[in-house]
């Protein structure tokens, strides 16, 4: 006896007068069914990977806005050193030629004085 496979009897065009090939209406409804659920699972399976694609991508984003914030806070630090170290040199090249520092205020760019150290 040969296997006859209800999902792929179930494909085949059945009407009136047509051939049953040995398989009865039950069967070939239980082959349709199988073939809904094949193809229910394609479907949950193609949801499923959008699902994690979607996980992925949010955490590629949390990790870089961490990094962003790191680069950020790292610039603003890198920033307040720099203004010191003019200020030091402002105060060390008035030392160097004689001047007191404590005589003369130093005025910020943005106007603003500094304080000496």
């Amino acid at each position: 006896m040969s296997h006859q496979s209800y999902r792929d009897e179930s494909r085949k065009n059945w009407g009136k007068g047509a051939e049953r090939g040995g398989l009865n209406d039950g069967e070939i409804k239980l082959g349709a069914l199988l073939r809904i659920a094949d193809a229910t699972e394609a479907m949950a399976q193609r949801h499923t990977e959008l699902i994690a694609d979607r996980d992925r991508y949010e955490r590629y984003y949390r990790e870089e806005r961490s990094r962003r914030r790191t680069c950020e806070r790292s610039a603003a630090a890198l920033k307040g050193q720099i203004t010191k170290l003019k200020k030091r040199l402002a105060i060390a090249q008035m030392q160097a030629f004689g001047d007191d520092p404590n005589n003369h205020k130093l005025k910020r760019l943005d106007g603003e004085e500094w304080t000496y150290l």
